[in-house]
């Protein structure tokens, strides 16, 4: 049962926005193969870090192997090409991540351009058929098909990206204007995702197009949010009021849990708004006659 009810953005000076509903969740970065630079949450992706915590996210980060953490514990587990820069994925990580798929989790795979080491996400990436690094990406990308995960996305902005291919389960939803498949994603059952570029959403390009939208819509499907919020995005004149219409999914609801509303304007003063949503139960008496 999915149920709806409307809410009302009221803008300041502001008139573009992107609404993100979510309920959060666990999010584990694996950094278990040796991170590049500065390529970790703590690091080049502190930015993507606090929108993800404003949205009910919690990032944890691993170096002890998957194969060696319970991530039944995690709803979104990230295997980034420059956090796995020295070393390839085994077998034993491969199996524990994709029995982690199998039973309910998401899976975010941040590929990049040729001269990285593909090769170290690819036994990840080719366990859910598609294979990183084929060649480098041009920019920006507009061209997509219909997934939530690019639901209210016009363009988005890599940064010397790398193509990528898809087979099922998987299969490509976006490219770039040379028509190089640049975005992954499972359509139905298992929930995985794969991107081209490990810049979308570093601390100097999560600002740019549409990256920032995109990651809370990957974050938030492969989390499978109970709560849901529609437009996505969109543009209201100064003054007027929009509606935007809240979808509660009982079905995946537990007892106790709260979920924000959240608001990206280009509003000077609150360029972020946070609603925290919550839902009550009330039971009707049953009258026999």
């Amino acid at each position: 049962l999915t149920t709806g009810s409307a809410a009302v953005f009221v803008p300041g000076l502001s008139s573009e926005q992107e609404t993100a509903a979510t309920a959060g969740g666990n999010v584990l970065w694996d950094l278990t193969h040796g991170v590049y630079l500065a390529y970790e949450p703590a690091g080049y992706y502190a930015d993507l870090v606090t929108q993800l915590n404003s949205e009910g996210f919690i990032v944890d980060t691993t170096t002890a192997g998957v194969d060696n953490v319970p991530l039944f514990n995690y709803d979104v587990l990230v295997v980034n090409v420059a956090s796995a820069w020295n070393s390839t994925y085994t077998a034993s990580e491969v199996t524990a991540i994709e029995n982690f798929v199998n039973n309910g989790g998401g899976l975010v795979v941040m590929c990049d351009n040729v001269i990285t080491p593909n090769s170290n996400i690819n036994p990840v990436a080719q366990a859910f058929g598609t294979t990183c690094g084929i060649s480098d990406l041009g920019s920006p990308l507009t061209d997509f098909a219909d997934h939530p995960i690019l639901s209210g996305i016009s363009e988005l902005d890599p940064v010397f990206g790398g193509e990528i291919t898809a087979s099922p389960p998987t299969a490509l939803y976006a490219w770039d204007p040379g028509g190089k498949g640049a975005i992954s994603a499972t359509a139905a059952g298992s929930k995985v995702v794969m991107i081209g570029d490990v810049n979308f959403w570093d601390n100097a390009s999560l600002s740019n197009s549409d990256n920032a939208l995109f990651a809370s819509n990957i974050f938030n499907w492969l989390s499978d949010s109970w709560l849901s919020a529609m437009p996505r995005a969109g543009s209201t004149s100064r003054s007027m009021t929009d509606p935007v219409t809240v979808g509660v999914d009982t079905n995946k609801y537990t007892t106790g849990e709260y979920g924000l509303l959240v608001v990206h304007s280009n509003d000077w003063d609150e360029a972020t708004i946070a609603v925290p949503v919550s839902l009550r139960w009330f039971y009707l008496p049953i009258i026999l006659r």
